[in-house]
């Protein structure tokens, strides 16, 4: 495979961002929260920092957060300053649930057909593929994921950075934010001063997955943990002792999909809502049962919590048990309604791809975005998220269409120039 130093920038630095294995860890029960959760991650934040004062960022711009990501503050171009404000955000964590650290990526000239990784038999299938024949794909050799989501993101952005500051791509006020433990839901808005983010118009995330569709709705995602507690004995000695919580738990999971949809359900309807069971992990005398609840309808998706609750408290007394929620957290609004009314400050991103020769389509992505994630705490921000030319994100089937990849930077520069050219009306 060639050097990498022989790519565009944005796939070199790409490259060399899913090198580090920065994997984020969902914490135990009781467990105190850490961010970055994983070491990788505060080495990768600290390489981007370093490469960013290489381009010329100024320390006085950079802001770093209790949980170690960062803001970098790029001043508007001369008189420029009134033009709407946009943070870009990338996280540098990736899915934990799949081995992050990429040791072999490969450039594969697809031609067509099955793509075979040489690893762990994994095939990305021709069906994944179609009509991209004659373009270039990226992947891991199939025992990790590939990690573009969202190290592309980051690439994207650090190539536009490079253009604002050293070759006069004119913009706005920008904002650049560096994020850590987005994968595992602890996005860390927390850290974040209302005052600072008061001061944006758009968060604008490169977070998704091919290339044209525009993020603009998602789903009502909750973060719903559940421990059922029972007890342990010898199970020959002593079974009426034993009141076996890993069989409440799992009885649970299989009643609540017959009960409720399950993600399947949105390969004929995308709008359905689900119900998935992300981890159960324990044994008799106690089970954690971590849960996603999605909808795109906020009164549902405290019907599915409160069914899911009543269910369990019924299972758990049939097998001796006993549950509790410890955990209920709205991760991720719908942002349709918040991005709908605003749609001045959709039409530059817009434009931008529609210049760049793209088919547009606005999606209701079946998951949360990180602008969502914001809008629990902010909901008037508009809060889009674009693609990068990302595939089968959170598996050994990961891929990102480079040819897609390479135009993403250029599309954000435009994004941003038209963005400079509008006014902000200023509060009375």
């Amino acid at each position: 495979m060639p050097q990498t130093q022989q790519f565009p920038d944005v796939t070199r630095r790409l490259m060399e961002y899913i090198s580090y294995d920065t994997a984020s860890v969902e914490r135990k029960p009781d467990e105190e929260p850490r961010h970055p959760s994983s070491q990788g991650q505060e080495v990768l934040l600290s390489k981007v920092m370093h490469e960013m004062k290489t381009l010329g960022v100024d320390d006085d711009w950079i802001m770093v957060l209790p949980d170690k990501s960062f803001l970098v503050n790029i001043p508007a171009t001369l008189g420029l300053d009134k033009a709407p404000h946009v943070c870009l955000a990338a996280h540098v964590d990736t899915y934990p649930g799949v081995p992050g650290k990429v040791n072999n990526p490969m450039i594969h000239h697809y031609e067509g057909g099955d793509i075979k990784l040489p690893e762990g038999d994994v095939v990305i299938p021709a069906s994944d593929l179609e009509g991209l024949e004659g373009s270039r794909i990226l992947s891991s050799d199939g025992t990790t994921l590939l990690g573009g989501d969202d190290k592309a993101g980051l690439a994207v952005i650090m190539t536009a950075l490079n253009q604002m500051l050293n070759h006069n791509s004119i913009h706005g006020p920008v904002t650049i934010w560096v994020c850590v433990d987005e994968e595992i839901g602890e996005l860390g808005f927390g850290h974040l001063d209302k005052d600072i983010v008061n001061n944006w118009n758009v968060f604008l995330t490169v977070d998704g997955g091919r290339l044209g569709p525009i993020d603009v709705g998602c789903f009502y995602c909750r973060i719903f943990q559940m421990i059922f507690e029972g007890s342990d004995a010898h199970p020959g000695e002593y079974p009426d002792k034993l009141k076996p919580s890993h069989y409440a738990a799992m009885e649970f999971a299989m009643e609540m999909a017959d009960d409720w949809c399950l993600p399947e359900a949105g390969i004929d309807d995308p709008s359905s809502s689900f119900f998935y069971v992300t981890n159960i992990e324990g044994r008799a005398s106690q089970t954690v049962v971590n849960m996603a609840p999605r909808s795109f309808n906020r009164d549902e998706s405290d019907d599915m919590v409160a069914h899911a609750t009543k269910m369990a408290e019924r299972i758990a007394e049939n097998w001796g048990c006993r549950v509790k929620v410890t955990r209920d957290i709205m991760a991720t609004v719908n942002n349709f309604d918040i991005i709908d009314p605003q749609r001045h400050l959709l039409a530059p991103l817009t434009q931008a791809h529609i210049d760049a020769g793209l088919t547009v389509t606005e999606a209701m992505v079946r998951g949360g975005t990180d602008g969502s994630m914001l809008n629990v705490k902010y909901p008037n921000l508009v809060t889009p998220n674009m693609g990068y030319g990302g595939m089968n994100l959170h598996g050994y089937l990961e891929c990102v269409v480079l040819d897609e990849l390479e135009r993403t930077p250029d599309i954000l520069l435009d994004a941003l120039r038209r963005y400079a050219a509008m006014d902000m009306p200023t509060a009375s």
